[in-house]
C-alpha cells in the first residue's frame, strides 16, 4: 500500500512562482525585441563570469541560431541518457577562456531551466505552448518545458531546423540547488 503525501504549501507556491516568473521573462524578452532571452535562476553560479561572457558573446553571433542553449547542468550527459543524441559542434565553438565543447542536438533536449539563453524566434513558439497549460496540477516549469517541446517537435514540419539546440559542456554555469 502506497500513501502519497501532499505537498506542503510553500513547495506549491515556489514552483508557481517560478513558473510565473519564467513566463513573465519569455513575455518580456519578446517585448523587448531582443534576439536572445537569458534565464538564469536564483540558484546559478557562473565561476568565471568573464569566460561566460565571451563565450556567449560569440555563440550569439553563430549562424545558423539554435532554438535555445543550454549553459547549465543539473545532471550530467550520462545520467540523462542523451549522449547518443549530440554532435560536437565545429563550426560555432566556445571562445571563453575554458576549454567547452559545444554540442549540437537535433531535436530540443534540455538538462534544467537553471539558466538557458533562448532565441527570441524560439520563444514566440514556446511562450503560447506554455501559456496553454493548465497550472494545475503543479509540475515544475522543467517538466512543463520538456513537455511543450515534445509537442512542438511533434507539430513542426522540420524540427531539425527550427528546434535545433546546443549544449555547452562542461556547463559554464552550475545549478547550486543540485550541486551543493
Amino acid at each position: 500500500r502506497h500513501v502519497v503525501d501532499k505537498p506542503a504549501t510553500t513547495r506549491i507556491t515556489r514552483l508557481l512562482n517560478i513558473e510565473a516568473s519564467h513566463l513573465d521573462l519569455l513575455r518580456k524578452g519578446i517585448e523587448s525585441n531582443a534576439k536572445w532571452i537569458v534565464i538564469v535562476e536564483d540558484d546559478a553560479v557562473a565561476t568565471d563570469c568573464a569566460d561566460l561572457a565571451q563565450g556567449l558573446a560569440h555563440l550569439f553571433a553563430s549562424d545558423p541560431v539554435p532554438a535555445f542553449i543550454n549553459l547549465s547542468e543539473s545532471f550530467s550527459l550520462t545520467q540523462l541518457g542523451v549522449t547518443h543524441l549530440l554532435t560536437a559542434n565545429t563550426e560555432n565553438v566556445w571562445e571563453g577562456t575554458h576549454s567547452r565543447t559545444v554540442f549540437t542536438a537535433d531535436r530540443p533536449i534540455t538538462n534544467t531551466v537553471c539558466a538557458i539563453a533562448y532565441s527570441r524566434k524560439f520563444v514566440q513558439k514556446l511562450l503560447p505552448e506554455l501559456e496553454s497549460m493548465p497550472v494545475d496540477p503543479v509540475l515544475s516549469i522543467d517538466w512543463k518545458l520538456n513537455v511543450a517541446l515534445m509537442n512542438l517537435y511533434e507539430q513542426d514540419a522540420d524540427p531539425q531546423r527550427s528546434l535545433a539546440c546546443w549544449w555547452v559542456e562542461p556547463a559554464p554555469i552550475t545549478q547550486m540547488s543540485m550541486h551543493s
